[in-house]
């Protein structure tokens, strides 16, 4: 690739060498005394040390590119390391100008998530206490038929669902910053997701059929927590009254597997390559109406941050489950990249 685009520069040059060594070699023929063989010689060995001075001058612009490639693999170090480079000083000014500019922006528009992250957090800290007045109020109130606080019970877990979205969404961003990995148990970490949803599984009249969870891993609780409640979420809109909801651990060879599984109406087999994508609804989003399509999205990109694998299957009609792969302890180098 780099030697056409040299080809392509040094075309000019090239071309009129070729052309002063044609013009070059007539009028010596012309004017030569010398005998053909000597005209010939001479002529070959002119081009001999022309085509090594383009080979060495190829090979300077081959070290340079490769350099600058180099470098614009992390713009962060080019402004460190353009002396390093072997162009003109005025290109190297003009590099360093278009840096700072872009550095520039960089920080403005750091400075800008920044405030939005923390406008965002400081809003969803203030709706929160609202929310756990109405909750009070509601355990109160003896006059609030079942029905009408199971119903009020629904949109509120209904709104705190779609804040610690729009939350874990805007941290996302600064995910390396907030990763604080711990050994913790699997347990622990789906007994705190399950906790959150005690009072859904209680109206819906859902059945828990949890198994014991012995498997010691090594992840950051909140961001593992977050996916597993996501999991949870959607099993509880698509899982019927009085349906049922499995956890269970299987051990496989290279670590443990955590599965979630619901009764219900399933996925159909079309949407299962695409349940992950941002915003995709799906079918029975559609018709039901529940779904932002962001939920498991958010879990598959914190998934792969944690190195951990999100996958899914279905029975249409039946069933699905969630599988969430955690490789042994010693794979966990991956993490974050």
């Amino acid at each position: 690739m780099f030697f056409r685009e040299y080809l392509k520069n040094r075309s000019l040059l090239l071309l009129g060498i070729g052309a002063s060594n044609l013009i070059g070699f007539f009028f010596f023929y012309l004017a030569s005394s010398f005998q053909h063989a000597d005209v010939w010689y001479g002529f070959f060995l002119i081009l001999f040390i022309e085509l090594i001075l383009i080979y060495f001058d190829y090979r300077k612009e081959l070290k340079r590119y490769q350099k600058m490639k180099s470098l614009t693999k992390n713009i962060d170090l080019l402004k460190e390391d353009l002396d390093t480079v072997d162009i003109d000083q005025k290109y190297i000014e003009l590099l360093r100008e278009i840096y700072d500019h872009y550095d520039k922006i960089k920080q403005q528009l750091e400075n800008r998530r920044k405030d939005y992250e923390e406008f965002v957090s400081s809003w969803i800290h203030d709706v929160k206490i609202p929310i756990s007045v109405l909750r009070m109020i509601l355990d109160l109130d003896k006059k609030m038929s079942l029905d009408q606080k199971e119903s009020m019970e629904e949109e509120l877990y209904q709104l705190e669902e779609y804040m610690n979205k729009i939350m874990y969404f805007i941290k996302i961003a600064d995910f390396n910053n907030d990763y604080i990995p711990t050994t913790t148990s699997l347990k622990k970490v789906v007994n705190r997701s399950l906790k959150s949803y005690s009072k859904v599984f209680s109206y819906k009249k859902i059945n828990l059929q949890l198994e014991p969870l012995k498997a010691e891993i090594i992840t950051d609780e909140k961001w593992f927590g977050f996916i597993i409640s996501q999991i949870l979420s959607n099993a509880l809109k698509y899982t019927n009254e009085s349906g049922t909801i499995s956890i269970y651990q299987i051990q496989k060879e290279n670590g443990v597997a955590l599965r979630i599984k619901n009764t219900g109406v399933g996925i159909k087999k079309g949407d299962l390559k695409r349940i992950f994508q941002k915003g995709y609804t799906g079918y029975t989003g559609h018709q039901e109406n529940k779904s932002t399509g962001y939920g498991l999205y958010l879990s598959k990109v914190l998934a792969d941050k944690l190195n951990l694998q999100l996958t899914a299957e279905s029975n249409y009609t039946k069933d699905a489950t969630f599988e969430i792969f955690i490789p042994q302890l010693s794979d966990y180098h991956k993490i974050g990249k």
